[in-house]
């Protein structure tokens, strides 16, 4: 089961169809969590929330799980469209996970496909806060809509 199959699924269980639809709605499940860190390739956004998700489950156990479940997917909601898709270059690896290297025994680059930082448009604070005022005009507005 992939991580979006799994909380997609955890949104159908835990009641959650307004956070089902904002999660479905962005990036979320397409972008990194980072561009160069942990998580950095696409889907790692969602991957990363799962587990976020799981150790919160773990460390709190016999708490509400739909409370625990609904602060792991937002925590990080800030990230969502911070990135763009771009090409860099980077050391061409080989199946015993060294690097190749040409006949010289210089490295080979390669161009693949990643992601980099777009341009911030938030006010500039923690990621954590920024993801709370995010998660509060999201339930403001589907407040109003229903």
């Amino acid at each position: 089961m992939t991580a979006k199959e799994g909380i997609l699924t955890l949104c159908d269980k835990y009641g959650q169809p307004d956070l089902r639809a904002v999660l479905l709605g962005n990036t979320f499940f397409t972008y990194p969590a980072s561009s160069i860190y942990h998580h950095s390739t696409a889907g790692g956004l969602a991957e990363h929330c799962a587990g976020v998700f799981i150790r919160l489950m773990v460390m709190n156990a016999g708490q509400d799980a739909a409370s625990l479940f609904r602060i792991a997917m937002i925590h990080d909601l800030c990230k969502v469209g911070t990135f763009q898709k771009t090409q860099k270059n980077e050391k061409q690896k080989v199946a015993d996970g060294t690097f190749a290297v040409d006949r010289f025994g210089k490295p080979i680059w390669v161009v693949v496909d990643g992601f980099e930082k777009a341009p911030f448009t938030l006010p500039v604070m923690g990621h954590a806060d920024s993801s709370i005022l995010i998660a509060e005009g999201l339930e403001y507005a589907l407040q109003t809509l229903k």
